[in-house]
């Protein structure tokens, strides 16, 4: 039996193809054409940096940090300033707000972190993608 033509499920399956790749591309064109701001490099580099750390010693890092400042302390103890940074107004962490100023961001061994709020000011706030161990800024 001849068939000329697609069915409608081959055509369905090949378009969710198209759009998983459209999906998957899309963010990184973007991200190259407009470029990314300093503080999220920042973060992603440490995070990055980090979850290798909490890979070799098979548990969690911790970054911290305190509101007022614009300084992590890494967990060797090296302080690093946030770039384009004046002070982290405040922080939330797993969704909840930190009872003092020092504020603790666990990176796990499995490629993942606790989910966190940095806002920067009025105008901008970092939020982490922990599953992705990535950041954003969101407004």
């Amino acid at each position: 039996m001849n068939r000329r033509g697609f069915t409608l499920v081959e055509l369905i399956i090949v378009m969710l193809i198209l759009g998983i790749g459209a999906m998957t591309v899309t963010p990184i064109m973007v991200e190259k054409a407009v470029g990314v701001p300093e503080e999220v490099k920042f973060f992603n580099e440490i995070l990055a940096e980090l979850e290798k750390e909490a890979v070799e010693l098979g548990r969690p890092v911790q970054l911290r940090g305190f509101q007022g400042s614009a300084n992590v302390v890494m967990p060797d103890g090296e302080r690093r300033s946030i770039p384009g940074v004046d002070t982290v107004s405040n922080i939330t962490i797993n969704d909840v707000e930190p009872a003092s100023n020092e504020y603790i961001i666990h990176i796990y061994p499995k490629h993942i972190c606790d989910h966190f709020i940095i806002e920067f000011g009025e105008e901008r706030s970092l939020e982490s993608l922990p599953l992705l161990l990535k950041t954003r800024i969101v407004k």
